[in-house]
């Protein structure tokens, strides 16, 4: 599935993602893959909470991140400057471990940040279940 912000965010980038499988069973990965793009024709520089730039979420229906854990990230806020034009492309994976979170939908976004907090993709429902379908 595809996911995007379609016009530049706060930032003034814009994020588009691919992820899959939109079902997952124990054991099974789940594949992000993250475009940045600086859509303008100047070079655009963003400064980053931490030295974890990009990452994803899974959200229950209220809201709150349930996956992937926190992950550790450096205390450097870089400062990065994307090029007129510029893309850069991040990937993650996850396995599901059956448990944590438990079998359910969820909404799945990706962004900037360690799990896209500052700014991310409009969201893709996830589905989590016991066992294979």
């Amino acid at each position: 599935a595809r996911s995007a912000l379609g016009a530049p965010g706060a930032s003034g980038l814009v994020l588009t993602a691919e992820v899959g499988p939109l079902v997952l069973a124990p054991g099974d990965t789940l594949r992000t893959v993250l475009q940045v793009t600086n859509p303008g024709g100047d070079p655009l520089a963003v400064r980053f909470a931490s030295g974890c730039l990009y990452g994803f979420a899974l959200r229950d229906a209220a809201g709150a991140v349930v996956a992937p854990e926190s992950p550790m990230c450096t205390m450097n806020a870089p400062v990065i400057t994307f090029a007129a034009g510029e893309s850069v492309v991040s990937g993650e994976v996850w396995v599901w471990d059956g448990a944590q979170p438990p079998p359910g939908e969820y909404d799945l976004t990706c962004g900037l940040g360690p799990r896209g907090e500052r700014e991310h993709t409009t969201p893709v429902r996830i589905r989590l279940v016991g066992s294979r379908p």
